[in-house]
């Protein structure tokens, strides 16, 4: 019998593999990764460095630990390079792999950031461990950051950036941070806030070159303004991991394509967590690919099961300034109804009626 194959090691992933345990104890179930295979929560990368964690500390258990905890064959430092639909086999760079069902779990990538300049090989991104681990290590020479992005990533990096006393400015096209999630005036308070820790805004701004100086990096911005920094760091945002899946001709747009049973183009694949886009929607948190995990697991049981997603808060770790944001879906009719008071600002999202968005 072929084991059910997850591609990836992220919270996707092994959520995945718990959920499928919790009905399943004997099933065999193989998971293939790229990296070591240790477990660990993506989410928190953006806020350990004020917490003093290394990327050791983050990771909880490792590949072993795992396989044996989930009764489930992990493959670490393995790489797929092409899926055969025909044979349901993967190749690897460590030989095929054969499934019965595949479960494709492969996150996603930074942005390109774009920037040119002979230090354009040196600017960072924080996307897993090993990427932090290597942040960490440039940050103990640094006592500057610039940094690309004030959406979610951008501004939790920003907080943890300055709480931990290293001097941030970042880089903003919009004109408030958490553009596409908050409206201007709850924005512009977690801008305020940041601001008076030592966070220097440049709204409605981007970076185009950044050249080695002296002593600093030298970042220069579309209107001509120059900034210095020890260490850049770019969190633009990321782009889900498709092209393996479209390689093997599997429908994919901005994700993997998948119905509300996270079944992509090919009734025995599926796909999960950063790279799946279920509906026309792609949703990068961790309560999302949760509900996907349960849903899954219970369909690759016997038991089919669409993908069905509750109030969905995100909660952005800027703890100065605590934000939990339901935001609307992209280009829905309506507008914002704002109340700001002593304790906070309530930003209510309607349409022409009144009815909560």
């Amino acid at each position: 019998m072929h084991p059910i194959v997850i591609v990836g090691s992220g919270l996707a992933a092994y959520t995945l593999a718990r959920e499928i345990r919790k009905r399943d104890k004997e099933f065999p179930l193989a998971l293939i990764t790229a990296d070591d295979g240790a477990y660990y929560s993506k989410p928190n990368l953006s806020n350990a460095l004020a917490q003093g964690k290394t990327a050791e500390q983050l990771a909880s258990a490792s590949a072993e630990k795992m396989a044996a905890e989930l009764a489930i064959e992990i493959r670490t430092h393995t790489r797929v390079t092409a899926i055969e639909r025909a044979r349901k086999t993967l190749r690897t760079d460590q030989g095929d792999v054969a499934y019965s069902r595949l479960v494709l779990a492969l996150g996603a990538d930074p942005f390109a950031h774009g920037l040119t300049g002979d230090a354009a090989d040196r600017v960072m991104s924080v996307n897993d461990l090993g990427d932090y681990s290597r942040f960490r290590a440039a940050l103990a020479d640094s006592k500057r950051v610039v940094l690309l992005g004030g959406g979610l990533i951008g501004c939790e990096f920003a907080h943890d950036l300055a709480h931990a006393g290293y001097q941030v400015d970042v880089i903003h096209l919009g004109a408030w941070p958490l553009g596409r999630l908050v409206p201007r005036e709850m924005g512009l308070a977690l801008a305020a806030t940041l601001e008076a820790k030592g966070v220097r805004w440049h709204f409605g701004r981007r970076a185009q070159t950044v050249e080695q100086d002296t002593s600093a990096l030298r970042v220069v911005l579309d209107n001509g303004d120059a900034l210095e920094g020890d260490l850049i760091l770019s969190a633009i945002g990321l782009k889900p991991r498709t092209a393996l899946a479209q390689a093997a001709g599997l429908i994919a747009k901005r994700g993997i394509t998948v119905n509300r049973m996270l079944a992509s183009s090919d009734p025995d694949i599926y796909a999960i967590g950063d790279c799946a886009e279920v509906q026309g929607f792609v949703l990068p948190f961790v309560q999302p690919l949760m509900q996907q995990a349960r849903a899954l697991a219970a369909t690759l049981a016997g038991e089919p099961t669409e993908v069905r997603y509750p109030a969905m808060p995100v909660m952005v770790k800027t703890a100065s300034y605590p934000l939990a944001v339901l935001s609307p879906a992209p280009g829905i009719a309506g507008g914002w109804l704002v109340e700001c008071g002593t304790g906070g600002i309530c930003a209510l999202h309607q349409d022409s009626a009144g009815t909560l968005q």
